[in-house]
């Protein structure tokens, strides 16, 4: 009951206010925040995926791929997850790594926030396009995105 009542109070504040602190306004271009949950919910974290990024003229294609059957269906399922939700909440605290806060910040690749996500499955995993809403905002999610799949590389010794 009371954590519904402060998240009542926490909505209703961030209604009130015309404007919004400027790190819930647009992703980072880095990949920001603790990784406590270690990407649990993005697909790109799963064992075996392979993450490539190709710009696009609204956005960029993620291709999330895996050789092994049961990774693809693992993929599969949390790009259904990332691409079903609902928005990022700027009202909420910062991202937890439990789909909560603005999305303005983490490591996975699939960037919520300012953007439409769409996908597709291809032969060995999927194609998700992660489309801008906003022209302006084209160039950043496609550094952002190419930032985070550089990240996920495992560096060779």
């Amino acid at each position: 009951m009371r954590v519904r009542l402060v998240l009542a109070s926490l909505l209703a504040v961030a209604g009130c206010s015309s404007e919004k602190p400027a790190h819930h306004s647009r992703v980072q271009a880095e990949p920001t925040g603790p990784l406590t949950l270690h990407m649990r919910n993005c697909p790109s974290a799963v064992p075996s995926a392979r993450t490539t990024a190709k710009p696009t003229p609204d956005g960029v294609d993620v291709e999330i791929t895996s050789h092994d059957a049961a990774a693809r269906t693992q993929i599969l399922a949390l790009t259904q997850v990332q691409t079903t939700q609902r928005a990022p909440l700027a009202a909420l605290p910062m991202h937890t790594g439990t789909h909560a806060g603005p999305g303005t910040m983490g490591h996975c690749p699939l960037i919520r926030v300012g953007t439409d996500l769409t996908y597709e499955q291809i032969p060995d995993g999927v194609r998700v396009h992660v489309a801008a809403r906003s022209q302006d905002d084209v160039a950043l999610i496609q550094r952002a995105t190419q930032t985070r799949v550089r990240d996920l590389e495992i560096p060779s010794s």
